[in-house]
């Protein structure tokens, strides 16, 4: 996966998703403060929107959320937009099933909340392999 290659983290483009505006606003600091430009999102339908009329180089996705399961948009986004975007899901719940769902999906990442903040960027540098 090249597409990172030669970018400095101010060109990198996260979107974060999730309906909990404590737990989105934490994530969208925290990668701020490493330099990336961040994109909320506070449900699946505003992901999915985003997601049509923007680039994003990693999409970080909380499962449960009231109006779309995070599953069903790392679906859409991945099958039917087609969007070749690595997805990390974060999520609460520790049923080993979704994390074996997400991967079926083709989503690369998973991290259950809650996460030390050095596994939260190593994953994201993982993920946007930098």
């Amino acid at each position: 996966m090249e597409r990172n290659r030669g970018k400095n983290n101010q060109q990198i483009k996260i979107l974060v998703v999730d309906d909990e505006r404590e737990v989105n606003n934490f994530i969208t600091t925290l990668l701020q403060t490493e330099g990336f430009q961040t994109d909320p999102a506070f449900s699946g339908k505003e992901a999915i929107e985003k997601v049509k009329d923007n680039d994003y180089d990693l999409i970080l996705l909380d499962i449960m959320m009231e109006d779309i399961n995070g599953l069903e948009v790392g679906r859409i986004i991945k099958k039917e937009l087609e969007k070749d975007v690595p997805i990390c899901i974060i999520t609460a719940s520790s049923d080993f099933s979704y994390a074996l769902k997400a991967f079926d999906l083709g989503i690369e990442g998973y991290i259950v909340k809650p996460f030390d903040i050095s596994e939260l960027l190593a994953k994201v540098q993982e993920l946007l392999n930098i």
